[in-house]
């Protein structure tokens, strides 16, 4: 990752003390990668980009109104570096957000942000689509019934709040009157909670989401307006001497008239070390009335080679019924 370089920074003073401060941070990782894949009959060799990490191009700027309150903004843009396009076909698909935060009375937030879910920060590929188990098994709505609507890794048009930290715990409240980013995405409300413990070694995570598909949809003589679809995800994760592992649970449950539920099992691990880091991921998903549809694992790794430069390697297989 490109070190984040101050561009200005401006320090407000009185009677000799600091009392406000704006930063003003551009960020970015470039990320390009040769993959080969082998499907059936086909087999494939090509360049990309973002194996590892999205590649991605971000400015952050903050401002401390006082020694509690911060004001934050973010805007961050996902790029194909091959095809020199934005993704989704949307400048700032990423995040594009303001943010108000106290350690006294939490945060609120506004704009496009992360869901209220658990799981992306635990997936030992951090959701990074050609190689996350998370991504190609575990977050699918596909087979569970008409309308069915997946739930979007950024919501935009989101206004959150999360809670202070009591106990090592925090709670997130997440609304979006159409989660969609981009022209390519389907229109969905969401609605959104989550909460949160880690104490630096155990990590529970519990969250519940209703993604309400905006358009009406035609299904045989019938019109199906505003259909629901259902969302629980979990997660109990432990730092053991010198890793990470966690396991997952997540069940997935459209309101359609043809619905099946989904089961989503995962173990990952991640192993880091000053020199490299070494992952796994293994998912399983279950669909009522049909049992065991796919199963992905992949395995993977980085070496630091510098501060900036990492060499990664990846490896994934998925079985899907």
């Amino acid at each position: 990752m490109l070190k984040q370089v101050v561009v200005s920074a401006l320090c407000i003073c009185a009677g000799g003390q600091a009392c406000a401060q704006l930063d003003i941070k551009p960020y970015g990782v470039f990320d390009v990668y040769g993959s080969y894949s082998h499907a059936r009959n086909l087999s494939q060799s090509r360049i990309q980009s973002g194996g590892a990490s999205t590649s991605r191009v971000g400015l952050l700027t903050s401002y401390d109104l006082n020694a509690d309150w911060r004001l934050s903004a973010r805007l961050e843009s996902g790029i194909d570096l091959i095809e020199g396009e934005f993704l989704k076909h949307t400048p700032f698909n990423r995040e594009a957000h303001l943010k108000l935060e106290s350690k006294s009375y939490g945060s609120l937030i506004y704009g496009r942000q992360y869901s209220a879910s658990i799981g992306l920060e635990d997936d030992p590929f951090l959701a990074v689509s050609p190689f996350s188990p998370f991504v190609s098994v575990g977050y699918s709505v596909s087979g569970l019934g008409t309308a069915a609507t997946t739930l979007g890794g950024r919501i935009s048009r989101a206004i959150s709040y999360i809670t202070p930290t009591l106990n090592n715990t925090h709670v997130q409240f997440l609304y979006s009157p159409d989660q969609s980013t981009g022209p390519d995405e389907v229109g969905a409300e969401n609605t959104g909670v989550l909460a949160v413990y880690d104490d630096a070694r155990w990590r529970l995570g519990a969250g519940y989401n209703r993604v309400r598909r905006i358009n009406d949809f035609v299904f045989g003589d019938r019109v199906l307006e505003h259909v629901d679809t259902h969302m629980l995800t979990s997660v109990i994760g432990y730092h053991f001497s010198g890793f990470y592992g966690n396991f997952g649970f997540n069940y997935y449950r459209p309101e359609s008239p043809d619905a099946s539920a989904a089961q989503i099992y995962s173990v990952g691990a991640v192993y880091p070390q000053p020199k490299y880091v070494l992952r796994a991921s293994f998912y399983k998903r279950d669909v009522k009335g049909m049992g065991n549809v796919a199963n992905a694992i992949a395995i993977g790794g980085e070496y630091h080679l510098t501060n900036q430069w990492d060499l990664y390697v990846r490896a994934s297989v998925v079985e899907n019924r």
